[in-house]
């Protein structure tokens, strides 16, 4: 299994656990002040990215690595409901779901370790109407035997999303896919 189909897995062990998300996906890593705000118009949410794979292990030419995973849970203001309590509510749900939790996968070595979660505030976060949290653990996952990086394919389609106007609150995001020329 590869790193994007265990992270992939987690995604959406979550997603089933905390129902309430209106959105619960991967993510290429942090964030900055753009990139949240794109985000934030799918708020609730929670991105789950890979912070850092280290000790990286060979064992009979199979692969295992300690993985540091990041849920970043991100919650807008709402007439129902105040960001702040919305990212309070959705750290304590990841705190019930991310100990002990294998996510079904049998390449899950050890359950999750050193689990912490901080309040990633900005007063310009602040200014925006958005709540940032970062939950991360570690956890020592078998990712198989070595990628041939011959097998990744050519790079044909390239997909972006762009923000209209970042200083709307419920900004439209435009999508492109473009074919690349081989």
């Amino acid at each position: 299994m590869t790193l994007n189909e265990i992270l992939q897995a987690i995604a959406t062990e979550i997603k089933n656990k905390i129902t309430p998300l209106r959105t619960c996906d991967t993510h290429g890593g942090r964030f900055d002040l753009q990139e949240l705000l794109r985000v934030a118009a799918q708020s609730p949410g929670v991105f789950v990215s890979i912070v850092s794979v280290d000790d990286v292990k060979s064992l009979h030419g199979e692969f295992e690595a300690l993985i540091t995973f990041g849920a970043f849970s991100v919650a807008k203001d709402t007439p129902s409901a105040d960001r702040s309590a919305m990212g309070l509510t959705i750290v304590q749900a990841l705190a019930s779901v991310i100990p002990n939790n294998m996510w079904g996968l049998d390449e899950s070595v050890t359950k999750p370790e050193s689990i912490n979660a901080k309040n990633l505030y900005s007063g310009a976060l602040d200014k925006k109407g958005v709540s940032l949290w970062g939950t991360t653990w570690r956890q020592r996952m078998s990712l198989g035997t070595a990628v041939n990086v011959s097998d990744l394919g050519d790079f044909l389609l390239m997909h972006m999303d762009y923000d209209v106007d970042a200083d709307q609150e419920n900004e439209p995001t435009t999508t492109d896919d473009i074919q690349l020329p081989q």
